[in-house]
């Protein structure tokens, strides 16, 4: 009689704890409740604090505009891949962002959805906080030029202009399509004429002429990033003993590279941005600042 009960209690306890497992896993296989991660930026100018961008990002930012004390960091997206473009913007020093909303297409499908206009982002130009503008793709790799003046609850589509930006092994400048004879990492105007280019081999080449004839002005070992705030005055970013990322200074153009404060001793930097009193880097999706001319870097 005492080993049947026993025997009993043995069954009794497996079957509730193979009840108990069953529900656990039904538990954790439940999707989690939708949230709604839209986030506008008023027309005003925002308060000082702002939240961050509600859903993580599957791909890191690699574009990064810093203008005055705004910065804007965005995933470019690709015409040809199903992976979707991003715009976030800071006004506190990259300590939050916020994002964007981008154009959404003109016309609505068969259930009244209206889908996104732009598979990409080639540049980022910021104005204020409400007022920028973006080229951008459509899903046939055309390229337009979209405005907004509210933060991006509207977006008036153009097309494009007086923008410059890589596409491809291309600079488009205001003139149109223009070969900077290096594979480009980024593109910097200067003004509808001049422009500088930083290129995978290191070099810094530069036009004055909308980018019928380019010229060599310098070169940085190890080059990941480079920008310019006036024909001579730029930072770039490379590789050196003991850092992945040292910050360099020149103001010829390219042509001489002071050294000065090393971001990442083991993350490579892909943008650069800002002017000596408020700069700004990417590295792995996150922004460090400087406020000391790029001697010191920290992420807020």
């Amino acid at each position: 009689m005492t080993k049947s009960l026993k025997i009993t209690a043995i069954v009794l306890f497996v079957f509730v704890d193979l009840v108990a497992a069953a529900f656990a896993i039904r538990h954790v296989n439940q999707r989690p409740p939708s949230q709604d991660s839209s986030l506008s930026v008023p027309t005003e100018t925002p308060s000082a604090t702002m939240s961050t961008s509600a859903d993580p990002k599957t791909e890191d930012p690699t574009g990064l505009v810093v203008t005055g004390n705004i910065m804007a960091r965005f995933i470019r997206g690709s015409c040809d891949d199903p992976s979707a473009p991003s715009l976030e913007l800071s006004i506190d020093q990259a300590a939050n962002f916020k994002e964007i909303a981008l154009p959404l297409a003109e016309k609505s499908d068969a259930n009244g959805d209206r889908s996104a206009a732009v598979t990409s982002i080639r540049a980022v130009t910021l104005t204020t906080p409400a007022e920028m503008s973006i080229v951008g793709t459509d899903a046939n790799c055309k390229s337009f030029s979209y405005a907004t003046e509210n933060g991006g609850e509207d977006w008036k589509r153009t097309d494009t202009g007086d923008e410059w930006y890589v596409d491809g092994d291309n600079v488009l400048t205001p003139q149109g399509p223009a070969v900077a004879d290096c594979e480009v990492l980024s593109v910097w105007p200067i003004s509808d004429r001049n422009a500088r280019v930083g290129c995978k081999d290191g070099q810094v080449r530069g036009t004055d002429d909308a980018g019928d004839t380019w010229v060599g002005l310098g070169a940085l070992d190890g080059l990941s990033a480079v920008s310019f705030s006036t024909i001579r005055d730029g930072f770039g970013i490379a590789k050196a003993d003991g850092c992945a990322s040292r910050v360099y200074a020149t103001g010829s153009a390219g042509g001489n590279w002071e050294p000065l404060g090393c971001i990442s001793d083991t993350k490579t930097a892909v943008a650069i941005g800002g002017a000596p009193v408020l700069l700004g880097a990417l590295v792995d999706g996150d922004v460090y600042v400087s406020t000391d001319q790029g001697e010191s870097w920290n992420k807020p």
